[in-house]
Protein backbone atom coordinates (compact mmCIF):
# COMPACT_ATOMS: atom_id res chain seq x y z
CA UNK A 1 0.00 0.00 0.00
CA UNK A 2 2.55 2.57 1.07
CA UNK A 3 5.92 1.93 -0.46
CA UNK A 4 5.25 0.56 -3.91
CA UNK A 5 8.01 -1.94 -3.18
CA UNK A 6 8.75 -4.55 -5.81
CA UNK A 7 9.40 -7.91 -4.24
CA UNK A 8 11.57 -10.66 -5.56
CA UNK A 9 10.32 -14.11 -4.64
CA UNK A 10 13.43 -16.10 -3.84
CA UNK A 11 11.98 -19.55 -4.42
CA UNK A 12 8.49 -19.69 -5.89
CA UNK A 13 8.63 -23.50 -5.94
CA UNK A 14 9.03 -23.77 -2.15
CA UNK A 15 5.48 -23.90 -0.72
CA UNK A 16 6.70 -23.18 2.83
CA UNK A 17 8.54 -20.07 1.66
CA UNK A 18 5.58 -18.84 -0.41
CA UNK A 19 3.23 -19.45 2.51
CA UNK A 20 5.53 -17.57 4.91
CA UNK A 21 5.77 -14.68 2.47
CA UNK A 22 1.99 -14.51 2.15
CA UNK A 23 1.57 -14.50 5.95
CA UNK A 24 4.18 -11.74 6.21
CA UNK A 25 2.46 -9.63 3.52
CA UNK A 26 -0.93 -10.10 5.15
CA UNK A 27 0.50 -9.07 8.52
CA UNK A 28 2.09 -5.95 6.97
CA UNK A 29 -1.19 -5.03 5.27
CA UNK A 30 -3.01 -5.35 8.60
CA UNK A 31 -0.44 -3.12 10.31
CA UNK A 32 -0.67 -0.54 7.50
CA UNK A 33 -4.45 -0.53 7.69
CA UNK A 34 -4.26 -0.15 11.47
CA UNK A 35 -2.06 2.91 11.01
CA UNK A 36 -4.58 4.46 8.63
CA UNK A 37 -7.52 3.54 10.87
CA UNK A 38 -5.86 5.26 13.85
CA UNK A 39 -5.80 8.44 11.79
CA UNK A 40 -9.52 8.40 10.96
CA UNK A 41 -12.45 9.44 13.11
CA UNK A 42 -15.97 9.04 11.82
CA UNK A 43 -17.93 12.04 13.04
CA UNK A 44 -21.19 11.83 11.15
CA UNK A 45 -23.35 9.85 10.67
CA UNK A 46 -23.20 7.54 13.67
CA UNK A 47 -21.40 4.55 12.17
CA UNK A 48 -22.63 2.20 14.89
CA UNK A 49 -26.20 2.57 13.57
CA UNK A 50 -25.26 1.26 10.11
CA UNK A 51 -27.41 -1.86 9.36
CA UNK A 52 -24.49 -3.46 7.54
CA UNK A 53 -22.83 -4.05 10.91
CA UNK A 54 -25.46 -6.67 11.78
CA UNK A 55 -24.92 -8.32 8.39
CA UNK A 56 -21.17 -8.54 9.00
CA UNK A 57 -21.65 -9.78 12.55
CA UNK A 58 -24.08 -12.47 11.33
CA UNK A 59 -21.36 -13.99 9.13
CA UNK A 60 -18.73 -13.87 11.88
CA UNK A 61 -16.99 -10.65 10.81
CA UNK A 62 -17.21 -8.51 13.94
CA UNK A 63 -17.64 -4.89 12.85
CA UNK A 64 -18.41 -3.48 16.26
CA UNK A 65 -15.40 -1.17 16.61
CA UNK A 66 -14.63 1.90 14.52
CA UNK A 67 -11.51 0.20 13.11
CA UNK A 68 -13.40 -2.95 12.13
CA UNK A 69 -16.19 -0.81 10.64
CA UNK A 70 -13.61 0.97 8.51
CA UNK A 71 -11.97 -2.34 7.52
CA UNK A 72 -15.10 -4.32 6.63
CA UNK A 73 -17.58 -1.66 5.54
CA UNK A 74 -16.49 1.95 5.06
CA UNK A 75 -13.14 1.47 3.29
CA UNK A 76 -13.71 -1.67 1.28
CA UNK A 77 -13.52 0.17 -2.04
CA UNK A 78 -9.90 0.69 -3.05
CA UNK A 79 -10.61 4.22 -4.30
CA UNK A 80 -11.95 5.20 -0.87
CA UNK A 81 -8.99 3.65 0.93
CA UNK A 82 -6.49 5.37 -1.38
CA UNK A 83 -8.29 8.68 -0.91
CA UNK A 84 -8.08 8.36 2.87
CA UNK A 85 -4.41 7.32 2.66
CA UNK A 86 -3.60 10.36 0.53
CA UNK A 87 -5.40 12.67 2.93
CA UNK A 88 -3.61 11.20 5.96
CA UNK A 89 -0.29 11.61 4.19
CA UNK A 90 -1.14 15.20 3.17
CA UNK A 91 -2.05 16.10 6.75
CA UNK A 92 1.01 14.47 8.31
CA UNK A 93 4.06 15.08 6.10
CA UNK A 94 5.51 16.95 3.12
CA UNK A 95 3.57 16.24 -0.08
CA UNK A 96 3.57 17.58 -3.63
CA UNK A 97 0.03 18.82 -3.01
CA UNK A 98 1.09 20.73 0.10
CA UNK A 99 4.10 22.23 -1.69
CA UNK A 100 1.96 23.30 -4.65
CA UNK A 101 -0.65 24.89 -2.36
CA UNK A 102 2.05 26.76 -0.44
CA UNK A 103 3.72 28.08 -3.59
CA UNK A 104 0.37 29.30 -4.90
CA UNK A 105 -0.33 30.99 -1.56
CA UNK A 106 3.09 32.68 -1.64
CA UNK A 107 2.21 34.25 -5.00
CA UNK A 108 5.86 34.84 -5.89
CA UNK A 109 6.57 36.22 -9.35
CA UNK A 110 9.90 36.90 -11.08
CA UNK A 111 9.64 39.53 -13.78
CA UNK A 112 5.85 39.19 -13.77
CA UNK A 113 5.88 35.40 -14.21
CA UNK A 114 4.96 32.96 -11.42
CA UNK A 115 8.12 31.55 -9.87
CA UNK A 116 7.18 27.93 -10.56
CA UNK A 117 7.08 28.67 -14.32
CA UNK A 118 10.78 29.61 -14.30
CA UNK A 119 13.44 27.03 -15.01
CA UNK A 120 15.03 25.48 -11.96
CA UNK A 121 18.80 25.19 -11.74
CA UNK A 122 20.10 22.14 -13.53
CA UNK A 123 22.76 19.97 -12.00
CA UNK A 124 23.84 16.52 -11.03
CA UNK A 125 22.74 16.65 -7.39
CA UNK A 126 19.54 14.88 -6.38
CA UNK A 127 18.38 14.53 -2.78
CA UNK A 128 15.52 12.77 -1.02
CA UNK A 129 12.60 14.76 0.34
CA UNK A 130 13.80 13.74 3.81
CA UNK A 131 17.17 15.44 3.28
CA UNK A 132 15.56 18.47 1.65
CA UNK A 133 13.15 18.79 4.58
CA UNK A 134 15.95 18.60 7.13
CA UNK A 135 17.95 21.28 5.32
CA UNK A 136 14.89 23.52 4.94
CA UNK A 137 13.95 23.10 8.60
CA UNK A 138 17.41 23.96 9.90
CA UNK A 139 17.87 26.81 7.38
CA UNK A 140 14.65 28.42 8.58
CA UNK A 141 15.44 27.96 12.27
CA UNK A 142 13.40 24.86 13.12
CA UNK A 143 14.81 21.98 15.09
CA UNK A 144 13.94 18.65 13.50
CA UNK A 145 11.72 17.81 16.47
CA UNK A 146 9.72 21.05 16.12
CA UNK A 147 9.49 20.64 12.32
CA UNK A 148 8.26 17.06 12.73
CA UNK A 149 5.43 18.23 14.98
CA UNK A 150 4.09 20.62 12.32
CA UNK A 151 1.10 19.56 10.23
CA UNK A 152 1.79 18.20 6.76
CA UNK A 153 0.70 21.44 5.03
CA UNK A 154 2.97 23.46 7.36
CA UNK A 155 5.93 21.14 6.71
CA UNK A 156 5.25 21.48 2.99
CA UNK A 157 5.14 25.28 3.32
CA UNK A 158 8.51 25.32 5.12
CA UNK A 159 10.10 23.25 2.36
CA UNK A 160 8.38 25.31 -0.35
CA UNK A 161 9.62 28.54 1.27
CA UNK A 162 13.17 27.21 1.35
CA UNK A 163 13.03 26.03 -2.27
CA UNK A 164 11.52 29.34 -3.41
CA UNK A 165 14.34 31.19 -1.68
CA UNK A 166 16.93 29.04 -3.43
CA UNK A 167 15.26 29.54 -6.79
CA UNK A 168 15.09 33.32 -6.31
CA UNK A 169 18.81 33.34 -5.46
CA UNK A 170 19.51 31.30 -8.60
CA UNK A 171 17.43 33.59 -10.83
CA UNK A 172 19.11 36.67 -9.35
CA UNK A 173 22.57 35.19 -9.95
CA UNK A 174 21.64 34.33 -13.54
CA UNK A 175 20.43 37.89 -14.06
CA UNK A 176 23.69 39.30 -12.68
CA UNK A 177 25.69 37.10 -15.07
CA UNK A 178 23.97 38.53 -18.14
Amino acid sequence: MFGGVTEHIEDASDPEYVSSLMVYNLHMAQLEFGLIAQSVSIVDPDWSADPRIEEMNSIGMNADTEQSYLRYIALTEIEDLIGVMREVQYLSTVTDRGMHEAMLAFGIEWQGVPLQKHKSPSGKLRASIYYQSRVAASSLGYTWEVFSELSGPMQSAVLAQHQCGLKIEYLASEERRT
